[in-house]
C-alpha cells in the first residue's frame, strides 16, 4: 500500500494467482462489521507461473477506512471479484494478523504526526 497524502487515499497493489486468466474487477476489504469498496481496480499485468496465472492489479482505497480496517482486532478479509464473476477471498491468521495490525498501528501513528 501507498499512501497519497493530496486525495487521502491508498493505492494497493496486490497479486493473485489462479489458474484463471481474468482480470480483478471488484476488490472489498471487511472486518465483520465494516467493509469498503475499492474504486479504480486495473490490471498491472499477467503472467504464466506453472499452470497458473500471476494477475497483479492496483486499486485505490480511502485511508480512512483502511486505518479503521486495521486497527481492528479482527483480521480484514479481501473480498475480490474477476471478470468471468468468480469471487474468492484471502485474510490472515491470528498470528499474523497481530503482526500486520501492530505494522499499520506504527504507520498510521507516523502518517498523522
Amino acid at each position: 500500500m501507498t499512501y497519497v497524502s493530496h486525495c487521502d487515499s491508498l493505492t494497493m497493489n496486490f497479486t493473485v494467482i489462479s489458474p484463471n486468466r481474468e482480470d480483478i474487477s471488484r476488490l472489498s476489504v471487511s472486518n465483520g462489521t465494516f467493509t469498503t469498496e475499492a474504486s479504480d481496480v486495473k490490471l498491472l499485468y499477467h503472467e504464466t507461473k506453472g499452470r497458473n496465472f500471476v494477475v497483479r492489479t492496483t486499486a485505490q482505497l480511502s485511508y480512512q477506512d483502511i486505518k479503521k480496517l486495521y486497527t481492528s482486532a479482527t483480521p480484514v478479509v479481501f473480498t475480490f471479484t474477476d471478470t468471468a464473476g468468480r469471487t474468492n477471498t484471502a485474510t490472515y491468521s491470528t498470528g499474523d494478523w497481530n503482526k500486520e495490525k501492530a505494522v499499520f498501528e506504527k504507520i498510521f501513528y507516523t502518517i498523522n504526526i
